[in-house]
């Protein structure tokens, strides 16, 4: 016992003295630094503008650290990842030794993960090309870089006009929406019924009764089509089961205008003012339960959209509401324009809004920064132009370029 208690009073001992010399390095680096402080500061009113630049830089360059070597390769190649491809492109070009982490790390797989699940552009076209599986970094690298171009060659078509349009006469009585991919076109159509159209023939190969009323929205993926009514109804068809009508939802009490799903949630609106978030029950098929019925809105809520963080609807009231899809809470209300919201396109940082009167379409543009949106009203364009929604798209394809290039620099 004795002399463990003076092996752990040396140990105290020499604890103390460690320390002791830290703090005395610590104050006499301190004073050093305030002696040279105390030597230069003097001497910068003395300077012109010239020498202060040249200065600057000189100061610059010595504060700038490469963290690479300093850092596991697993955090740096996590740094990388928040780059764009531009970026990450210019970074392997910085030294060997980041370019090795950029490809030991698997980065270039990251971002075109990341951006595949973010732009549905991206999607369709890599379910378009479907090319093989790649094993390596680099092959990757050329994966994110054919995308790349086939987005460019998209829409240098379409702005050079280099499309041939085809016309499908449709005896339906008027088409209130539609969805289609490279096989096949469906339409909901104003005589109750859904139709689906040979996407190269032009030939209507089926014609879908069920719905009481007008359809008004759809959306549909593999599985099934997700169909809205003025029936005041929701109804869900197995796409693999000859189109048979697998469930009915009727829970609005008037003209549901909008309804869209994912994995997760089903989210409808209806003219009875109302919004609906459903949770899709795991165990049986096509079936969704009420999550949240959000009521805020003072006039009909003509559209609806969402992602895992939020929900986004626009109304007859001139606002758009913002919304929490887990909790409900109302998280914020936009508001610019005069007359009802026809129409929005919510993707990624960005909310589009269009709303009309009898002779202006106005289209707006909102910001959202973060966790947070903040409802900046970025821009508003006044355009005399008549047309139907769906031409709204492609006016707002059009402007949003120009948004990103000119009015964001000026912002």
């Amino acid at each position: 016992y004795f002399f463990f208690s003076l092996f752990v009073v040396c140990l105290t001992f020499l604890w103390c003295l460690t320390m002791t010399k830290r703090m005395m390095d610590s104050e006499s680096s301190c004073e050093c630094e305030s002696k040279l402080l105390s030597q230069v500061l003097p001497l910068l009113p003395q300077m012109s503008q010239s020498e202060l630049i040249s200065l600057n830089k000189e100061v610059l360059e010595r504060l700038k650290i490469d963290f690479v070597p300093h850092l596991p390769g697993e955090v740096c190649g996590n740094i990388f990842g928040f780059l764009s491809p531009k970026d990450i492109g210019m970074c392997e070009q910085v030294c060997k030794r980041w370019n090795a982490v950029i490809f030991a790390n698997n980065v270039w797989k990251t971002m075109f993960e990341k951006t595949l699940a973010q732009h549905e552009t991206w999607k369709k076209m890599h379910m378009r090309y479907n090319p093989p599986h790649p094993t390596q970094s680099i092959q990757w690298k050329m994966h994110i870089q054919v995308l790349k171009d086939g987005q460019r060659q998209l829409r240098k078509t379409w702005e050079q006009e280099g499309y041939k349009m085809n016309t499908i006469e449709c005896v339906a009585d008027g088409i209130y929406c539609l969805q289609y991919d490279d096989e096949k076109i469906v339409t909901g159509n104003r005589d109750d019924t859904i139709k689906i159209w040979n996407m190269k023939t032009n030939e209507l190969e089926r014609s879908i009764p069920g719905h009481g009323g007008s359809v008004l929205c759809l959306q549909y993926d593999d599985e099934m089509i997700v169909t809205s009514s003025s029936d005041s109804t929701i109804r869900i068809w197995d796409v693999k089961d000859d189109f048979q009508c697998k469930n009915i939802i009727k829970k609005h009490s008037d003209s549901v205008l909008h309804v869209r799903f994912d994995d997760e949630f089903l989210v409808s609106c209806s003219k009875d003012k109302s919004i609906i978030v459903w949770d899709k029950v795991q165990d049986v098929p096509f079936h969704y339960t009420v999550r949240h019925e959000l009521n805020n809105h003072k006039a009909a809520v003509n559209v609806v959209e969402f992602d895992k963080k939020y929900v986004v609807s626009a109304s007859g009231d001139r606002t758009i509401m913002v919304w929490d899809p887990y909790s409900g809470d109302l998280l914020r209300v936009l508001c610019g324009h005069v007359r009802g919201i026809a129409c929005i396109h919510y993707s990624g940082d960005y909310i589009v809004s269009g709303s009309s009167d009898k002779v202006k379409m106005n289209v707006s543009v909102w910001m959202k920064i973060g966790e947070r949106v903040y409802g900046t009203h970025v821009y508003a364009v006044n355009m005399s132009i008549r047309t139907h929604r769906l031409c709204m798209f492609f006016v707002i394809l059009n402007w949003c370029r120009w948004f990103s290039s000119e009015c964001f620099s000026k912002l």
